[in-house]
């Protein structure tokens, strides 16, 4: 059938249309879908985002523009959670550490930090505090994050991986000016097991509140 083109003022949107075959364009689900958002208010002590990790999605981001509590240094700590719409935070199961580079505006050396072996709280940024009153900006994904993915066997046993990537800005205390930097963090089983079972995660900052701002959730559709 020839295809035919139609002027977009030509239709009435308020009218209903009925269609035979598929339609596309509509409602795509082929990137990001959105699964939570906070348009955060003042002195707010966390954010807890509770069942919305699952099986639908393999992988997820999430960023964030935010105002920290004037006077309080402070990092984020972001906190897997576990046990669905009642969840709770994961403390044993896995292993997890955590690399991270930095540098300022002012300076081209880069600055490294390293963490190994925490329990369960990804710290961005890992190394550097954020200066109290300070914006702070970040960009977060979580790959496999609902249950993992099993190595094969390398230089140690299978494991189950929990992977992830992050980047981040703002002012620093160190040195006092602003700073930029980026890095990753990866979780694993002892064995092949698959625990703990992610659907959820916690946001606070080691001192101080969320001020001003906004967060949001988004699973890569499959």
């Amino acid at each position: 059938m020839a295809l035919s083109k139609i002027q977009a003022e030509s239709m009435n949107l308020a009218d209903t249309y009925a269609f035979s075959g598929s339609v596309s364009g509509a409602g795509d689900t082929s990137h990001f879908v959105k699964l939570a958002h906070t348009n955060v208010s003042d002195n707010t002590a966390s954010i807890i985002y509770d069942n919305v990790i699952s099986s639908t999605y393999d992988n997820y981001v999430l960023i964030g523009s935010v105002v920290t509590t004037s006077l309080s240094n402070c990092q984020m700590q972001l906190i897997a959670r576990t046990g669905g719409a009642s969840g709770s935070d994961v403390s044993s199961g896995w292993a997890l550490g955590q690399g991270e580079w930095a540098n300022r505006q002012s300076a081209s050396a880069y600055q490294g930090y390293v963490r190994a072996n925490v329990a369960n709280n990804i710290v961005i940024p890992s190394g550097l505090s954020i200066y109290g009153g300070a914006v702070f900006t970040w960009r977060c994904e979580m790959m496999n994050f609902h249950t993992g993915l099993v190595s094969e066997a390398t230089n140690i046993t299978a494991r189950r991986k929990y992977q992830g990537n992050y980047s981040w800005t703002a002012q620093a205390t160190n040195q006092l000016d602003n700073h930029g930097g980026g890095g990753w963090f990866q979780a694993d089983t002892a064995g092949t097991g698959t625990a703990p079972i992610i659907t959820g995660i916690k946001l606070l900052f080691t001192a101080g509140q969320f001020n001003l701002g906004s967060i949001s959730l988004f699973g890569y559709a499959k």
